[in-house]
């Protein structure tokens, strides 16, 4: 499954998210003593009934029907976290004393939300979505919430000092398209709003040329402060980029794994004591990436210890891949179907499998590895093995149990579930906490009658299908969910030992991406013991689906190869082609003077998942020293071979 797909149910307010990859990795601002430019400031409506030739008008009313005098009402655009271009306009306007507000003509014209916020004396109030044409007035009416959650904060530029007049855009995770709340900083770069608690959001802070800095948020009262970054630095030149990359550049031999680790000795080195390193991918579908990865994993457990592999997979799912990995039972052909993706389901992924099922024979090597996944986004193998171990312990709970999460039991649940009623969803929900408070409050009884181990994976299995659900939901959570995941299998393992983690770059890198934040998560209750690998290509073909086509449906799309020419010539990569090297690593974080600069601000990079939608949409933003320890640099990739049954 694509990391995306889940998101493509959510209108994230006038965005499928799924729809393109297009967003950033951080944020830029000015240099330090460059003044911000500030966002439109409201402007006040003195009128106190809109004008003929008003383009939108109405009233702002609170919950009992108040006029909500002063509150601030925006016309809302087609939203995205990151712009290809400058950020649009949202004009703004203040209602007057009887809550009265009025649009004068404007000259943009297509689909426009109504939203209004009343700082915390009301939560945000959504109007619904107009057409807006000329010389064609519309009325819109606002009603704010009764009750919410305050949300508060400060803007800071990267020096530390308060931005005046940002516009701060909070989305809704909503399927109301345009369902965005706007306020701007004051002269302390302070905002606050209120907002309705029934979803979640992303907060964006928007500077007039700048890049936009994000933070996804719960429904709780809270504090956002946002840090804006310097401007970005210029692109040097070909000489100077070539130049650095003669003196950083380290070559590697080969891609192919059972080669000897003899030149992946710097990489060693950089790693050093980390006990997490999460090893990223540019594309899924791609050869080279599964290889050279299988050689990273040769290298850390034979040489630094670490003992567990975590893929970007279902970690239920993947429960019959570490019985293959430990004890040599079942099929590790079936065992990589049942990850329901097709980009693990390759003969290089079986090879690493494989691989670590020898390691773990031979008898020399006390220390046995794991092969676990630590993403949930199906419930389809958690469910029936939670209620079987429930059949053992207590085959009361087991019925009841059955019954509550039939609704996501299924492969098919991903896409139903969400539209049920909310009274049976709830039903869902309580269980899972019911069992789960069960696991502790019967703990003695329960591991008396199976057993400890059989207890803990068990418990695993509910925490899973509790993650699944919200997803389910909220697929925003995903990432959270994820860096929880992985978190609970170090918890499982002895004291001090180490994690491997596959997964693409997106989720990997140490500053968050469009809603992707597993790996900012990590690396901010981890520090340097968490270390990133990022990876980067130059050209060739990869595997993955192509656009949805008109009438298809789930399930008869194929994986196809699609080739990548040279990338941009202002990309990260066509940037590292000039090395002129095969294959290649470096480390990030010795990266200094001009082009150090450059690679630690947002530059266009090629990353790409699960779909393919054309080589411009295969681009995004990311500032590759901030987001990775070290790169590793593959000239030329290759489609992974799938196997059999796997499209």
């Amino acid at each position: 499954m694509h990391p995306l797909s889940k998101l493509s149910r959510i209108r994230f307010p006038g965005l499928t998210i799924a729809a393109a990859i297009s967003a950033s990795c951080a944020a830029i601002a000015p240099p330090s003593g460059t003044p911000a430019l500030p966002a439109p400031a409201p402007a006040p409506i003195t009128t106190i009934a809109p004008a003929a030739e008003d383009a939108v008008s109405g009233q702002v009313r609170l919950a009992d029907g108040t006029p909500a005098a002063g509150a601030l009402v925006a016309l809302v655009p087609h939203f995205e976290l990151e712009h290809a271009g400058p950020s649009p306009d949202v004009p703004m306007v203040v209602a007057n004393a009887q809550g009265r507000y009025a649009f004068p003509p404007l000259s943009a014209k297509g689909h426009f939300a109504v939203t209004a916020t009343f700082g915390t004396k009301a939560a945000g109030g959504y109007g619904g979505v107009r057409e807006l044409t000329p010389n064609a007035p519309l009325t819109a009416d606002v009603t704010l919430g009764k009750d919410g959650f305050a949300l508060s904060g400060t803007v800071r530029d990267a020096d530390g000092v308060p931005v005046k007049g940002a516009r701060i855009e909070v989305a809704k995770m909503s399927e109301n398209e345009g369902e965005v709340f706007f306020v701007t900083t004051d002269a302390a770069g302070h905002y606050e709003m209120q907002l309705a608690g029934d979803a979640s959001y992303v907060v964006v802070a928007d500077v007039r040329g700048l890049a936009r800095v994000h933070r996804r948020l719960e429904p709780v009262a809270q504090t956002v402060d946002l840090r804006l970054d310097r401007a970005p630095a210029p692109r040097p030149s070909d000489a100077e980029i070539k130049a650095y990359l003669d003196e950083v550049a380290l070559p590697l031999t080969t891609v192919q794994p059972g080669k000897g680790t003899t030149d992946l000795a710097p990489l060693k080195k950089m790693v050093g004591d980390a006990h997490i390193v999460a090893i990223g991918e540019a594309v899924h579908g791609a050869s080279e990436y599964w290889l050279i990865r299988q050689r990273l994993i040769e290298l850390l457990t034979t040489e630094l210890g670490f003992t567990t592999v975590a893929l970007e997979a279902g970690w239920s799912d993947a429960v019959a891949l570490d019985d293959y990995v430990m004890v040599g039972r079942g099929d590790p052909l079936t065992g990589l179907a049942d990850l329901y993706a097709w980009y693990p389901n390759t003969e290089e992924a079986l090879g690493i499998v494989r691989w670590m099922r020898r390691y773990n024979q031979d008898p020399a090597h006390p220390k046995k590895l794991h092969f676990r996944g630590f993403d949930a986004p199906l419930a389809s193998h958690a469910v029936p093995a939670l209620t079987t171990y429930l059949d053992e312990v207590d085959a009361a709970l087991a019925t009841r149990a059955r019954e509550f999460l039939s609704p996501i039991a299924e492969v098919a649940s991903e896409g139903t579930y969400p539209s049920i009623p909310a009274a049976e969803q709830e039903k869902t929900r309580h269980g899972i906490r019911e069992v789960l408070g069960r696991f502790a409050s019967d703990r003695a009884k329960w591991t008396a009658r199976a057993g400890e181990q059989a207890w803990a994976t068990a418990r695993q299995h509910a925490r899973m299908i509790q993650r699944t659900e919200s997803m389910f939901l909220d697929p925003s959570k995903r990432d959270r969910a994820m860096a929880d995941t992985i978190e609970d299998i170090r918890e499982r393992e002895p004291k001090g030992a180490k994690i491997v983690v596959l997964a693409h770059n997106f989720h990997v890198g140490a500053e968050p991406w469009d809603l992707s934040e597993m790996g900012q998560l990590l690396r901010e209750r981890h520090g340097s013991d968490y270390f990133v690998i990022g990876t980067a290509f130059g050209s060739g073909a990869v595997n993955a689906y192509g656009p949805p086509k008109p009438g298809q449906t789930r399930g008869t799309r194929r994986v196809e190869a699609f080739t990548l020419g040279p990338p941009p010539s202002s990309s990260l990569e066509s940037a590292l082609a000039l090395a002129q090297k095969p294959l290649f690593a470096m480390d990030m974080r010795k990266s200094t003077g001009p082009v150090g600069d450059w690679l630690g601000s947002k530059i266009p990079t090629r990353w790409m998942g699960g779909v393919f939608r054309g080589e411009a949409n295969a681009i995004t933003q990311c500032a590759p020293k901030k987001n990775y320890d070290a790169l590793i640099y593959v000239d030329k990739i290759s489609p992974s071979h799938l196997n059999r049954g796997a499209n």
